[in-house]
């Protein structure tokens, strides 16, 4: 793969621009959301995509916890791909040593455990129907153990 064309990235901006309220405080959520309202209103014109992009991955630069989420997300979604769109955008984690691979906690909904599960991202994270914490799935009982 040469790397993430501008449909591909639209598309992850999109799905993240949902998740706002997951990954900021209120207040940033809100911000960032009007921003990106404002740049996504001429998503659907084929001739302003790559702009469109371009101003999206400016503004969300500035939310550390967003642009790691679209990170990942375009790689759980797509793959790795070439850096080179993104790396205008991104920097490289400070400090020495190679890459690691983070060990992939599990979360689920306290509410209903069986409704929503994903990988943690951030802490905070929330149930986007409950609005509750979300918790480590290995903290829920089976419900024949409760």
């Amino acid at each position: 793969m040469t790397g993430y064309s501008d449909y591909q990235l639209l598309e992850a901006v999109q799905k993240i621009a949902a998740e706002l309220p997951m990954l900021l405080p209120d207040k940033d959520a809100g911000i960032l959301e009007e921003k990106l309202k404002i740049i996504l209103v001429d998503a659907n014109k084929p001739d302003r995509v790559s702009e469109i992009v371009t101003d999206a991955l400016k503004i969300i630069s500035d939310y550390p916890p967003v642009r790691n989420e679209l990170k990942a997300h375009l790689i759980r979604t797509i793959g790795l791909g070439s850096e080179t769109r993104l790396g205008m955008f991104f920097e490289p984690t400070p400090g020495i040593g190679g890459a690691t691979k983070p060990g992939k906690i599990m979360v689920v909904c306290p509410v209903d455990p069986s409704h929503y599960i994903t990988q943690l991202r951030v802490k905070g994270q929330r149930c986007p129907q409950h609005n509750v914490e979300l918790v480590p799935e290995d903290t829920i009982l089976p419900d024949n153990l409760s």
